[in-house]
């Protein structure tokens, strides 16, 4: 403890000389008569004192106190709590053994240590009980959490409780950067001898096919010890082998890639699974077969390409809807077409303010087809373009601009690979001219000059008259199609930008009452959750009604929810759900009229962590090797004990902590003075004064 203070140490004594003199005048004149000279002096003192302490308040004089804090060392143990973790011949044991750990822990540590327990999944989680169940494993999760949760803590050592397999998220090891200086214990569970076995490793195939349509499926299969044998796999609909393949297996572990192509002959979503047949002796069969849906539609797109010449921006269109099967693509001259606009879904006009198109474009526009224009060099902007919603001022020249991409933009998303193609792509060429859009008005590109973005707009949406339209400004696409494949040797970002634009122009403006969103897929270990939203007459979202939502199963168990309001719309948790396909129904009454909606709910299995039956020691020795640790099985839990007691890297910190206040907040100082008055006081009233 000490006085800190700016003022020089002579006005303390100033100050004391003053109050002491002040004192002094006091009891040597009338006041002091009363007393005799041995009181006479001690009210003297204690008046003085008095008015010392209280000068010194107001000189800005603070104390500093110093308090030392000693803090033990964190023991942070982490316990894998996947399914994984019993694929193990001692999955009976390790239970055990983890139990006895912790026991052992909390009795040799626990009055040294602060201990910290906790399990892994997906996330990390505080112990409250085991259950080996998540059906997820994270290693390099929990490591950062660790580095946030424990910031400026003494975290003495982590111990790592697992089979060292993950499936989710990054190496470990580059999350234990974030622990500094920390060393890593592991404690593996399991055995690293590859047992035999077959595995159906990954399945994939699309998400949705047509009706009537052929669809591949790709599974990886993975032999490990079985030998030279033939391996029958088999593609299952509804309980039925519909394909089959026979493949030879070589000894060792190896890799295998077996390709089926099947029609989808049954609309709605559908269940197949790839099996592969058992190996005689294999360790488990769990993982001889994976799972997968597909969503077979039944939706045909009407797109009309028309043009009043051919021209390659066409071409190029047409290349792209193509690629989607639910296209049905037609490419028409203007005079060779009927102008019923009404039986396409969108109708890509190039060129249609050139000649006189204008009267044609209205008539597309008056039957409430979508339209997609590219406005090309030889455009007539006075004749057509409030047709298309804009206003445009143009002037005798042409003009050339790249595009630049809009960050603002949100009718759709644009991958991260197709925005980095932009940069690779050529001018467009245009009228020259300035440009006045609609106040609905969503641009997606900007017309450029290098890397510098004018005012006007090179690819925007609007609305007229609630019909969708899109507007390209500017001819020769054509030319940023083969600029994408220069550079990416493929075509998927031009593809990408004018299938995405096909997409929402034909996406009907949704006008029912009642609208209800449930994912088409999630997973077993994912919470569900529904949202519905109720509008009145005018459009207006309301909550003053009940909605319901039935979920019925594959066995047709039937379970019914309620609806709760959050905010403006209705809000539902289902939980986490078993696998299955289930069928959905959501119903309400708006103004007394049923509405009722349905659909399918697909809750995809995750086993993945049945996959593996072999730990990986690797990865854990890695862990504690480079982080100062080490790397122990789990049955000899009691020489990582010993290892703890023995390290002097390990031990309780002891920080200073130091508080300056002023004197004047220190409510004992107040009593002081209070206290040395009130004795003047008290004496001088025993004295007879007052």
């Amino acid at each position: 403890m000490k006085l800190i203070s700016e003022i020089s140490p002579f006005y303390i004594l100033l100050l004391s000389g003053i109050a002491f003199a002040a004192a002094y005048f006091l009891y040597s004149g009338k006041e002091g008569k009363n007393y005799s000279k041995k009181l006479r002096r001690i009210l003297l003192s204690l008046r003085a004192f008095g008015l010392i302490l209280i000068g010194i308040l107001f000189l800005g004089i603070f104390m500093q106190t110093t308090k030392t804090r000693t803090e033990k060392p964190v023991l942070i143990n982490l316990i894998d709590n996947s399914v994984s973790m019993s694929n193990y011949a001692d999955s009976s044991s390790f239970k055990k053994h983890i139990s006895g750990y912790l026991s052992a822990v909390r009795e040799k540590f626990g009055s040294d240590y602060t201990i910290k327990n906790y399990k892994i999944g997906a996330n990390l989680s505080p112990l409250d009980a085991l259950s080996f169940t998540e059906d997820k494993t994270n290693l390099s999760a929990p490591f950062t959490s660790l580095a946030e949760q424990f910031y400026g803590n003494n975290i003495g050592a982590v111990t790592l409780i697992s089979d060292g397999n993950y499936n989710e998220g990054d190496h470990p090891l580059y999350a234990t950067g974030n622990l500094t200086h920390v060393p890593v214990f592991s404690l593996a569970v399991g055995d690293t001898i590859t047992k035999r076995d077959i595995i159906v490793r990954n399945v994939q195939s699309n998400d949705f096919v047509f009706l009537n349509n052929f669809f591949p499926v790709e599974a990886l299969i993975e032999a490990k010890k079985t030998g030279n044998r033939a391996l029958n796999v088999r593609l299952v609909h509804q309980g039925k082998t519909i394909d089959s393949k026979t493949i030879s297996i070589h000894p060792g572990t190896s890799f295998y890639k077996v390709n089926f192509e099947t029609e989808a002959k049954n609309k709605g979503v559908q269940y197949y699974q790839v099996i592969a047949d058992e190996a005689a002796g294999e360790y488990t069969t769990k993982n001889n077969k994976q799972g997968f849906y597909i969503e077979v539609i039944d939706d045909v797109r009407k797109v009309l390409l028309l043009a009043n010449a051919p021209h390659p921006d066409i071409s190029a269109i047409k290349s792209v809807l193509e690629k989607e099967k639910n296209n049905l693509v037609e490419v028409k001259l203007v005079s060779d077409w009927d102008k019923n606009a009404s039986k396409f879904d969108l109708i890509v006009f190039h060129d249609p303010l050139s000649g006189n198109q204008a009267e044609l474009l209205r008539q597309i526009v008056d039957q409430k087809c979508p339209v997609f224009a590219i406005l090309g060099a030889q455009s007539n902007f006075r004749k057509g373009a409030s047709y298309l919603g804009m206003e445009y001022t143009a002037f005798n020249q042409m003009d050339e601009n790249v595009p630049v991409f809009n960050k603002n933009f949100d009718l759709f998303e644009l991958s991260a690979e197709t925005k980095r193609q932009f940069r690779f792509f050529p001018p467009l060429r245009s009228v020259f001219g300035r440009m006045k859009l609609s106040p609905n008005a969503k641009v997606l590109f900007y017309q450029g000059v290098g890397d510098v973005q004018k005012e006007d707009a090179q690819l925007f949406f609007h609305s007229v008259n609630d019909v969708k339209i899109g507007i390209l400004q500017g001819e020769g696409i054509w030319r940023w199609k083969l600029a994408n494949y220069r550079s990416a040797e493929n075509t998927e970002a031009f593809d990408e930008i004018f299938q995405k634009t096909a997409q929402y122009l034909t996406t009907k403006k949704n006008n029912t009452p009642f609208r209800v969103s449930v994912p088409k897929k999630s997973k077993a270990n994912e919470p569900v959750i529904v949202k519905a939203e109720v509008y009145n007459a005018s459009m207006e979202l309301v909550t003053n009604t009940t909605v319901d939502f039935r979920l019925t199963s594959e066995k047709g168990t039937q379970q019914t929810y309620d609806f709760s309001v959050s905010g403006n719309y209705y809000s539902l948790n289902l939980g986490k759900l078993a696998a299955g396909n289930y069928k959905w129904t959501a119903s309400t009454k708006i103004e007394g009229k049923l509405h009722q909606l349905s659909g399918d709910l697909v809750i995809e299995s995750n086993d993945i962590e049945l996959l593996d039956n072999t730990s990986n020691f690797e990865i854990l020795d890695q862990l504690s090797t480079q982080t100062g640790g080490k790397f122990y099985l789990l049955s000899d839990y009691s020489q990582l004990l010993d290892e703890l007691s023995k390290r002097e890297d390990i031990r309780p910190v002891e920080s200073q902590e130091q508080t300056v206040k002023n004197l004047i907040d220190y409510w004992w100082l107040i009593l002081l003075i209070i206290a040395v008055f009130g004795t003047e006081w008290f004496i001088k009233r025993y004295n007879g004064s007052y």
